[in-house]
């Protein structure tokens, strides 16, 4: 019986270890996708809470007390690429700062890294807001510029940022954050 129970024991834990070795062979296998997408060109010239720090925000906007936040992960793309099923992966950072007693008043930029520059331009127009005027802007240093209601929109190759500030008295607040816009894609 002893030796039953002790088998029975020995093939769970075998069990467990295969259940394991399997999990950590998937996560590698989006490791090395990850770890390639963020080695091209432009990579991770600067990731956005490197950009765009709380000191940084605190000469951005007009606050008192900024409250953070902070994400980083790699993401299955977000829209089909043509009639492929196969959804690659891409990197994805972003940081927010905004006044404690004045949600108005904030300043965000996010980063995301495509694998390729078509999956870039395949989720670049998925990304646009759904409402409100869309205006494409001529630039000699991106592929695509779009300005929509306070946020800036940009495509380098195989990487979209996304710019949005507001300093809750600005009377214009294209002009606002196109400053910070450029302020903060000038260091990548």
């Amino acid at each position: 019986m002893l030796v039953l129970i002790a088998l029975s024991i020995c093939v769970f834990i075998l069990m467990l270890m295969l259940v394991v070795i399997n999990s950590d062979e998937m996560d590698s296998g989006s490791n090395r996708e990850v770890a390639q997408i963020l080695k091209g060109d432009p990579g991770v010239a600067g990731r956005s809470c490197g950009i765009l720090s709380e000191l940084e925000a605190k000469n951005i906007i007009p606050a008192r007390e900024l409250k953070g936040t902070f994400s980083n992960e790699p993401l299955k793309n977000k829209v089909m690429q043509g009639s492929s099923s196969e959804r690659g992966i891409h990197w994805f950072d972003s940081c927010r700062y905004v006044d404690s007693t004045n949600s108005n008043v904030y300043a965000e930029l996010f980063i995301e890294t495509y694998g390729s520059e078509i999956e870039a331009i395949a989720d670049f127009r998925e990304s646009l807001p759904k409402v409100g005027t869309i205006e494409e802007i001529e630039s000699k240093y991106y592929d695509e510029l779009i300005y929509s209601s306070g946020a800036w929109f940009a495509r380098d190759g195989m990487v979209i940022i996304k710019v949005s500030a507001n300093d809750g008295r600005s009377g214009d607040l294209k002009e606002f954050s196109e400053n910070v816009f450029v302020k903060l894609t000038s260091e990548l």
